[in-house]
Formats: structure tokens, C-alpha cells, sequence
């Protein structure tokens, strides 16, 4: 009840207070949790996805193959999901190991501060070309792959509000206002992405996965386990799951999508931007 009225009125540092203080007590239900046991052999991860990167497919298997139960290390902004915040005892709990969580938080000084605090050494970084999450983010908003059943209406439900909360809109009858949604937005995901291309700059503790990896997801799972020691037989990987987010269908690459004009800003804007990290998936 504490953690509640504090989160609503956006108390941040009382909320972290709340919610610290009810982390043993959130950690013991996961454990009570349906489902196999918690596995404490299995590296826990501390992974940033760049919106409308894929990352819910790839935590869904994160948990279906590889094991992982789904548990907090800190609270998130309810309408700015960039703005995530990770608390001492939470934290404490997540890195004994087993379990994931599904973030889109930057490298901001408090959040390092606490992992750095908390042992932690290495992130799991997932980016995409910007336009395309840009793109991506508008048909999330109109509601579209939100997956299947109630969690499909609890995510309409949720997006609205951020949208609300964002002081934008998106017609749901048509794709007219496609071009002025994602000029209105580019620039929060190229400066995701370079906020974590430049701390990855200055240190050798990320490691980036990218969209185009999900055409072979094994493949993609296979080299972030090298890289984090997880020891454990992947299976097989399914190709739709109830709660997975993606629209169904062939798309079209991204500048045919847009207007001719609209492109050639976020091409420039891309180009300006990321050009120099050498990266061509950010830029193509």
C-alpha cells in the first residue's frame, strides 16, 4: 500500500524505499510461483532492450528455454519506460541467480551506481535501427500484436495510457499520421541507442545483440550464453507464443513505409547520429 500511493504520486525515492522493503516478500511468491523450480545455476542477466527491439520475443524465451523466472530488480517508470531504477535488496535477490527481467532502462548514473555497487560487471544491450522501432512503435500503439487472450487487452489498455501520458495519438482507422508519429519520436530512439553505444565506448561492459539476430534465434541465444556462461540446452524454440508482441504479415522495409520526404529526414538524422559508431544495422 506504501509502494502504491507513493508510485502514484511519482515519489521516487520513496518508492524505492516501498519497494525494497517488499522485496523478500515478492521474491518468495516467485519462488511459490506455478512452473519449474527456480534454477540458481542459471547467470542472471541484466539486460537492456531498446523499445520495439524484439525483446519480448527474446524474454519469452528466456523463460520457456532457457529457464528464467521473471523477477524485479527495481521499479520502472509507469509511463517513461526508460526510466528504470534498481534497488538494493531487489537487486540482491535477482542476482543469486535464475532469474530475468524485461527492461528498457539507460545507463543513467544512479542505475549504474547500484549494479556497479551490486557486483554487477557486464549488460546485455539488444538495439535496432531506429526508424524501424519508431515505425514499429506506432502499429504497438494502434494496438496492433499485442499478442493473444486477456494479456492482449491488459497491453491495449497500458499503451493507451502511455500514449495518453506522451501527449500524442495515433488513428486507429487508418495510417495517415505514420510519418508525423515517427518524426515526432526518432529522436528518443536514437538517443537510446547512443546513450548506450557511448557508454559502451568508454568501457568494456556491454554486450549488444541486434534485431536482425531473431532471423536465427538460436544462433542469437547460443552467443549470448558464450558470453555469459549460461550452460543449458536452448530445445526448441517456438515461433509464436500467447504472449509474444509481434505483428503478423510481410513488411516492407522501412523508408517504403514513409512518405519520400519523411525518409530522407530520418536517413539524415540516422547518418548524423549513429554513422560514426560503425554500426550499419543502426543506419541502413
Amino acid at each position: 500500500r506504501a509502494f502504491a500511493h507513493c508510485y502514484k504520486n511519482e515519489d521516487i525515492p520513496n518508492s524505492i524505499l516501498a519497494w525494497d522493503g517488499y522485496a523478500d516478500h515478492r521474491y518468495q511468491k516467485m519462488l511459490e510461483s506455478d512452473g519449474a523450480p527456480i534454477n540458481l545455476e542459471l547467470p542472471s542477466i541484466v539486460s537492456a532492450f531498446m523499445p520495439k527491439s524484439g525483446g519480448t520475443f527474446i524474454f519469452n524465451r528466456q523463460k520457456h528455454n532457457l529457464g528464467y523466472k521473471e523477477f524485479w530488480w527495481g521499479i520502472v517508470h509507469e509511463n517513461k519506460v526508460t526510466r528504470a531504477y534498481p534497488t538494493q535488496r531487489a537487486l540482491e535477490l535477482y542476482l543469486r541467480g535464475g532469474c530475468v527481467t524485461h527492461s528498457h532502462f539507460l545507463p543513467t548514473p544512479y542505475a549504474l551506481k547500484i549494479f556497479r555497487a551490486a557486483g554487477v560487471e557486464k549488460f546485455w544491450v539488444h538495439l535496432r535501427n531506429p526508424a524501424e522501432a519508431a515505425i514499429s512503435a506506432y502499429y504497438h500503439f494502434k494496438g496492433e500484436g499485442q499478442g493473444r487472450g486477456e494479456i492482449a487487452e491488459q497491453r491495449r489498455h497500458l499503451n493507451a495510457a502511455q500514449l495518453k501520458a506522451s501527449g500524442m495519438s495515433v488513428r486507429t482507422d487508418s495510417n495517415e499520421d505514420l510519418d508525423d508519429f515517427v518524426l515526432n519520436v526518432i529522436d528518443n530512439f536514437i538517443s537510446w541507442a547512443k546513450s548506450w553505444l557511448d557508454f559502451a565506448g568508454a568501457s568494456d561492459a556491454v554486450v549488444f545483440t541486434f534485431y536482425s539476430e531473431l532471423t536465427d534465434p538460436r544462433q542469437l541465444f547460443e552467443r549470448v550464453s558464450a558470453e555469459f556462461g549460461i550452460s543449458v540446452d536452448i530445445g526448441q524454440i517456438a515461433d509464436d507464443l500467447p504472449e509474444d508482441r509481434r505483428r503478423t504479415g510481410t513488411r516492407k522495409p522501412w523508408r517504403e513505409q514513409l512518405a519520400s520526404a519523411t525518409a530522407e529526414v530520418l536517413e539524415k538524422k540516422l547518418i548524423e547520429s549513429l554513422a560514426d559508431y560503425e554500426i550499419p544495422e543502426l543506419v541502413r
